[in-house]
């Protein structure tokens, strides 16, 4: 949940002596928090950062995913993300192989700006289709870099504070800034196998490794702060009801484990396509509800919108845990978009295989 305050608690606590109510509420995730990547509550529909093994093996030939995410806008600790990712089917052989390419940034705020991380990634994928498509097994990497700064500008000191006057931002802090950049590389792995059940079904189920190498994100000389390797696992589905599209359900259990921190998040949507256009496509709607389970965090509400391959969701955290009280009620937002066009070559495998990637929001 507070992924990244515990990257200030590196810097050393007399480095960042905020306000009086800052202060306490620094020290206490400076004890409960550890340092974490960002989440999503619509993980299961953001295909590349959740398993780079996605990478390319989307319905079409070419797919286009942004989401942004804000939280905990009204406690003292934001939160602002924002990711976007392109990738497409590069080529196909026989056999059934198949290789996929994708690019992807990730830009995240903690604190109003105080910390800010920049992350530009490319992906690739390999696979091979079983059975006349009905079954998929695929691998995948990512790699890129993080840039990471540290807004010293934005932080207050103890010795700006003057007794009978109070704060003087032009007053000296007394501080040692050493750096407020720090750069480190990204390696993420992932697998994913996915199977046909029956004709309007399909079943997935993958694995992911980020951080394999645990970079170094301390801002201070001589100092090192590892990020730890996070762990993902997870099961999604989408289930058609009355032996046809227009009626679906698609749930997705994802598990995340890093440095003994854990994020478990259970969700489910059900979508209907209600009408179709002059050209053929169908206008859509979809509802759903999610539950992050780990220390009771948040329940989730979402709804989506699809024209075509075109479909817009949007979601919202009610947050549920002890840190209610500090956010005022107050969880996350979430809207993303995802358009997906052309077509594979091998028709045949396409039609056995319709689903290509899940569809779950």
């Amino acid at each position: 949940m507070f992924k990244d305050l515990s990257y200030i608690c590196t810097l050393n606590l007399k480095l960042v002596k905020f306000k009086i109510f800052g202060v306490f509420v620094l020290i206490m995730m400076c004890f409960v928090s550890i340092a974490q990547d960002v989440h999503f509550s619509q993980a299961p529909n953001n295909y590349i950062y959740l398993n780079p093994a996605n990478t390319g093996f989307g319905p079409k030939t070419n797919r286009v995913v942004g989401l942004y995410r804000d939280q905990y806008r009204t406690a003292f600790a934001t939160f602002s993300t924002t990711f976007m990712s392109y990738d497409r089917r590069l080529v196909a052989w026989g056999n059934g192989w198949q290789l996929g390419g994708g690019v992807d940034f990730l830009y995240d705020k903690v604190g109003y700006g105080i910390i800010s991380t920049f992350s530009p990634n490319i992906s690739l994928a390999i696979g091979k289709y079983f059975n006349q498509g009905r079954q998929l097994l695929n691998i995948g990497i990512s790699s890129g870099f993080a840039f990471k700064k540290l807004n010293y500008s934005n932080l207050t000191f103890d010795n700006q504070y003057i007794p009978l006057i109070g704060f003087d931002p032009n007053s000296a802090s007394g501080e040692q800034l050493d750096n407020k950049h720090r750069i480190y590389p990204n390696l993420n792995f992932g697998i994913n196998f996915s199977t046909a059940l029956g004709d309007y079904s399909k079943l997935d189920i993958g694995a992911a490794l980020a951080n394999l190498h645990q970079p170094n994100q301390s801002f201070l000389a001589n100092s090192v702060s590892r990020l730890p390797a996070r762990y993902t696992s997870y099961i999604k589905a989408f289930i058609g009801f009355a032996n046809n599209e227009k009626w679906s359900l698609q749930p997705a259990f994802v598990y995340n484990f890093q440095n003994k921190a854990q994020n478990i998040l259970v969700i489910a949507n059900v979508e209907t396509k209600f009408k179709e256009t002059n050209r053929g496509n169908y206008l859509g709607l979809g509802f759903g509800a999610g539950y992050r389970i780990q220390d009771n965090d948040a329940m989730i509400a979402n709804i989506s919108v699809l024209l075509g391959d075109l479909r817009i969701a949007t979601s919202y955290d009610f947050n549920i845990s002890k840190y209610k009280p500090a956010t005022k009620g107050f969880g996350a937002f979430e809207l993303s978009l995802s358009y997906e066009w052309g077509e594979h070559e091998n028709a045949q495998r396409s039609k056995n295989f319709k689903f290509g990637c899940p569809v779950v929001l």
